[in-house]
Formats: structure tokens, sequence, C-alpha cells
């Protein structure tokens, strides 16, 4: 772990340096396969704010309801910290398949989540994508309550970035990597944060925490399952059962940091899991989160759909409404920890009161 956070504190450095800022496949080849896609019946992601790098002052007050709600008292979810995850996560550089980035958070993501999950699985594969290949992924999965009785809850998000920034303005930088701060590093952020918070706080009923790897290396119009995306997702919902780790309904949350944070209903969300779609929004109200917005948003291909596919209800939290969505300007500066806090604070209230 020492030896980790030296070689994540050395690309920091030389990120500092140079100045630099900065899902599928026509198979797996080990295990299965297919992609999906980030458009729009799509996937995406989105920037990040600079930030202290260490919180400072007392952590905040842990949340509680309004006045006349349930007097159930929530965990804090501390969003300067998960902060701090999305920028160590970009001072690695690019996450996209085969890089140096992608190999150095494969590990970190192992580490700290070995520190604080009851188990931690790794799911390995090997494909190619729309980019090239074949290149080695791996699934991580962290179990929390595993032997309690009730229903199971994963929560997931993509850790790889996209090879390539191919909706950037200017074409010089279409071939360059996304730096993936929003579309990547957000989601990853709150999910290492809510493993703190079910260390410290089990929750009453099994969750799971699933990152994702290889969702963002498809294309538009692609003849692959789910337009080349969502590999990872798929390799995961054909497995899950051999894994013992099929759950009962799963939420994806994907570019969710954008500082500008607008999440609508996703619409293929709405038709097979309405009712936790409904809790989540309405934990949301409770807090007072304005950057969820209960009025239909558009149908995605996203890590949801090869759930859904396989018989899971699973929903899509994602502000697809992101101006820098697959460009180079995908970075820090364009996210904020705010985002994450309402985002972190109502998955806390949907698992601790929503779902009780």
């Amino acid at each position: 772990m020492k030896l980790l956070r030296a070689l994540v504190a050395g690309v920091a450095v030389v990120l500092l340096a140079t100045g630099c800022t900065s899902c599928s496949g026509s198979g797996a080849e080990s295990g299965t396969m297919a992609p999906a896609e980030g458009q729009p019946d799509t996937g995406g992601s989105a920037p990040t704010n600079g930030l202290p790098a260490t919180p400072t002052g007392p952590p905040p007050p842990p949340v509680v309801p309004r006045p006349g709600e349930a007097a159930t008292t929530l965990p804090e979810f501390n969003a300067d910290r998960a902060f701090v995850d999305l920028r160590t996560q970009m001072a690695m550089g690019d996450r996209s398949p085969g890089s140096q980035g992608h190999a150095l958070l494969r590990e970190f993501l192992i580490s700290e989540l070995t520190e604080r999950a009851d188990r931690v699985l790794k799911q390995d594969f090997r494909a190619t994508t729309d980019f090239g290949g074949p290149y080695d992924f791996t699934n991580i999965i962290a179990t929390f309550s595993e032997a309690s009785p009730g229903n199971s809850l994963l929560i997931g998000a993509h850790w790889d970035t996209r090879p390539v920034s191919d909706r950037d303005p200017f074409m010089a930088n279409r071939s360059k990597p996304c730096p993936g701060a929003n579309d990547g590093a957000s989601g990853v952020a709150v999910l290492l944060e809510l493993a703190r918070v079910f260390k410290n706080h089990p929750p009453q009923f099994p969750v799971y925490l699933l990152f994702i790897d290889a969702e963002d290396s498809g294309k538009t119009g692609s003849s692959r399952p789910w337009s080349g995306f969502c590999l990872g997702s798929q390799q995961f919902a054909d497995e899950m059962d051999s894994l013992r780790l099929r759950p009962s309904q799963a939420i994806i949350i994907d570019m969710i940091g954008d500082a500008d944070l607008e999440i609508k209903v996703e619409q293929n969300s709405n038709q097979v899991n309405k009712r936790l779609n409904d809790i989540v929004f309405e934990e949301a109200a409770k807090l007072g989160h304005d950057g969820f917005h209960k009025v239909p948003g558009p149908a995605m291909i996203d890590d949801h759909m090869p759930l859904i596919q396989q018989g899971v209800p699973a929903i899509d939290l994602i502000d697809f409404d992101y101006p820098y969505w697959h460009t180079v300007e995908d970075t820090i500066e364009h996210c904020s920890a705010d985002s994450l806090r309402q985002v972190g604070e109502t998955l806390v209230a949907v698992i601790y009161r929503g779902l009780k």
C-alpha cells in the first residue's frame, strides 16, 4: 500500500510538472463479452473542481431528516474525502485500457477496498474493444453485510476512461485519451467513500459495490452488443450467478460529479424499477438536494442495461447534460465536491432509511 501511494504521488508530481490535465469489443476472450453504449439509448463522463487536497476543519455533522421526518440519524458521507479520491485518480493520468493509469488504479482500488470490505473479489477477463486489444480488464466487487438477511443491493460505477476524446470540438484533440474526471472518477470516488461508511456502519442487508471495467470503449454505430460499450457490466451480469452475487436490485451511478448537477429520471430505469427510482428521488428531496430533478430524462444505454437484460431490476443515476463529455475538458475544474455530496448522501439515505 505504501509503495502504491508512493507511485500515485510520483505520478501527481509529474502531472504538476508538465501541466497535464489529462467502454466494447468483438467479444471477451475469456468469460463473456457484450459491450454497451454511452449515448441516449448512451454512457458518459464528466469533469472536476480544484478543492483542497485534504479536508480541513472538523467533519460535518451527520445528515438528519427534515422536521417531520422519522428521527433516523444517517451516517456521514464525507464529500471532501471523496473529492480527494477523485483527485487521486486524476493524478494517475487517464485510465484507458492498457495504460499505466489503468494498472495503477486497479491496484489502488483493490488495496483500498481490502481495508474496508468484508470480502473483495477480482473478476479478471480479457477482451478486444472497438479500439484494439486484446486488453486485460478487471471488475472489482466489494461486499458488505453479505450474510445478513434481506434483499441485496448492488451499487456500481465504471472505473475505466475512454481511450479517445472523440467529441472534442477540436480535431487535434480527438485522438487523445479522455481525462475522465466526471466520466469515471466521480462515480468511483462516491463508491470509495460509501465503502468507508459501510465499514463503520454495516448495512442491515447485503450491499455489493461493483467497480466496473471496460465500460467506455465502444463506438456509436458499432455492430457489437451495446455498441461496444459496457463490456465489464456484461461480464459481471453473465457470471453473477456462478459468483453467487446476483443482487435483488441495483443502482448504477455515472457522470455524477458535474458541478452543475442535473440528475433526471432515466427512462429504462423507470420501466423496470420505478419503486427504487422513486425512493432515490424522494430521499434526495428530503435532504434538499437540488441536483436531483424528478422529471423525465433520456433513455440511456449504460451499465444498468446488461443487468436488466439478465433479470436484475437496475436503475441508472446519470447527469447526461454535460458539455465536456468525451472531450479533453473532462477535468477536475468542471466537477465539485458538492455534487459528490448530494449523490453520496442520497445513497446513504436510501440504504439506511429508504430501504429499511
